[in-house]
C-alpha cells in the first residue's frame, strides 16, 4: 500500500550578496516531522495500477539558472522543537508569498531567501526573517486539506529581471480546463529516491497537467478534491521531498506564465516511479488570497 508524503519541502547575485547558513546542509521535510505522522497514516491511497517504471532521470529535473524563476522564494523553517525544514513559495507581490499550509504548521521562524539557486553556498539576492505573526494559514487547513498559506513581508522585495512576482490567475480562469497543458515546477527537492537530503541546487521540470481522476486512482477521491490539481510523474520526472509549497505555473494566456498550483503531496513510495503529484489549485482560493492580502484579483 502506498503511503502519502508532502513534496516538501526547499549564485551570483546582481545586488546584495547574502550568504547562506552552513546548517542548510542538513535539513528535512515538514512531512518527516512526528506531528504529521497521523496525517500520513490516515491517508491510505489505493494501489496505482497503471504501469510505472523506475528510471535514472533526476526527480527534480534540470538545473535552473539565476533569473529563470524570479518568482521562486526559498523558505528555511524552524519549528517549535528546533528542527529545520525547507519549503518553496511564490512571490505574488512585493510584500506577499504564497506557500503550502503544512509548510508553516508549528513553525516559529522562517528565513526567506530570493534570487538563490544554491541553497548551501548561496548567495541570495535578498533575505528576510519572518515570525508567525506574519503567517496566514487557511482557516480550514488540516493536513492536506486547504493546504495553502500566505507569508506577509514587512519589507518589500526589490524587483528586477532576477527577482519578480508571478501572475495570479483571473477569476475567469477558474473555468479554464488545464488538463493537457504543460506545467513547470521548480524547487530544491531531492533529486532521486536514494539521497536523503534535498538538492543543493534549484531544479525544474516540465510535465503535463492531468485530470484529477488520475490522482484519485492512487490517493482516493476523498483526498483529491476539486480544490486540487494534478501533474504527471511519467518518466520518473517528479517533484520530491524538499519541494513543498513551491510554484506550478502554466500558460493560461499564451505567452504569460500564471501560478496555478502550490506543491502539496505525492506518493511516499518514490518520486521516480511515475506517480502523479498533487497540488493545491490556486483558482479555488482567489477570493481568500484577495481577502487576506489585499491583492486585487482581476475578473
Amino acid at each position: 500500500m502506498l503511503k502519502l508524503f508532502t513534496i516538501f519541502v526547499a549564485i551570483s547575485s546582481i545586488s546584495a550578496q547574502v550568504p547562506v547558513n552552513e546548517g542548510w546542509r542538513m535539513v528535512s521535510s515538514p512531512w518527516d516531522a512526528a506531528r504529521f505522522r497521523e496525517v500520513m497514516n490516515r491517508v491510505l491511497p489505493k494501489v496505482y495500477k497503471n504501469p510505472v517504471t523506475r528510471t535514472g532521470r533526476i526527480a527534480g529535473g534540470e538545473l535552473a539558472y539565476l533569473g529563470q524563476f524570479p518568482y521562486y522564494a526559498f523558505l528555511y523553517n524552524i519549528d517549535t522543537y528546533g528542527d529545520a525544514y525547507v519549503c518553496g513559495s511564490s512571490i505574488i507581490s512585493h510584500n506577499w508569498l504564497l506557500t503550502a499550509g503544512h509548510c508553516l504548521d508549528e513553525i516559529v521562524k522562517t528565513s526567506v531567501y530570493v534570487g538563490i539557486i544554491d541553497r548551501v553556498n548561496g548567495p541570495a539576492v535578498w533575505t528576510l526573517d519572518v515570525t508567525p505573526t506574519n503567517f496566514i494559514i487557511h482557516e480550514d487547513y488540516f493536513g492536506i486539506v486547504n493546504d495553502i498559506a500566505l507569508v506577509r513581508l514587512v519589507r518589500s522585495i526589490p524587483q528586477n529581471q532576477f527577482v519578480n512576482n508571478v501572475a495570479l490567475p483571473k477569476r475567469s480562469d477558474s473555468s479554464v480546463i488545464l488538463d493537457g497543458k504543460i506545467g513547470t515546477v521548480c524547487g530544491f527537492g531531492r533529486i532521486d529516491d536514494v539521497k536523503a537530503q534535498p538538492s543543493q541546487f534549484l531544479r525544474f521540470l516540465n510535465q503535463e497537467i492531468v485530470a484529477n481522476s488520475a490522482c484519485a486512482k492512487l490517493y482516493g477521491s476523498v483526498h483529491v478534491k476539486s480544490t486540487n490539481l494534478c501533474l504527471s510523474g511519467t518518466g520518473g520526472r517528479s517533484t520530491c521531498s524538499g519541494d513543498s509549497g513551491g510554484p506550478l505555473v502554466t500558460e493560461i494566456t499564451e505567452g504569460q506564465k500564471t501560478l496555478v498550483g502550490v506543491v502539496s503531496f505525492g506518493a511516499e513510495q518514490g518520486c521516480t516511479l511515475g506517480y502523479p503529484i498533487v497540488f493545491t489549485r490556486v483558482t479555488s482560493y482567489l477570493d481568500w488570497i484577495e481577502a487576506k492580502s489585499g491583492i486585487v484579483i482581476y475578473s
